[in-house]
């Protein structure tokens, strides 16, 4: 699948050019690292997908 196609799948929740970038960013190897930008750019320190996902969409 193309990155403009799998924008597109997306792009009716207003996510399509960012996830595309990801996207587009992981085949290019960009995820393979591990950095310290985001808790230069936000201040906060980062979580895991797991405890994310649990602390957003757990049911109740």
């Amino acid at each position: 699948m193309s990155v403009e196609e799998f924008g597109k799948i997306y792009a009716a929740e207003g996510d399509g050019a960012e996830l595309a970038s990801m996207y587009k960013g992981g085949a290019m190897g960009y995820l393979h690292g591990l950095s310290d930008a985001f808790a230069h750019i936000t201040g906060h320190e980062p979580e895991g997908m797991e405890y994310f996902l649990a602390r957003n969409y757990q049911e109740n």
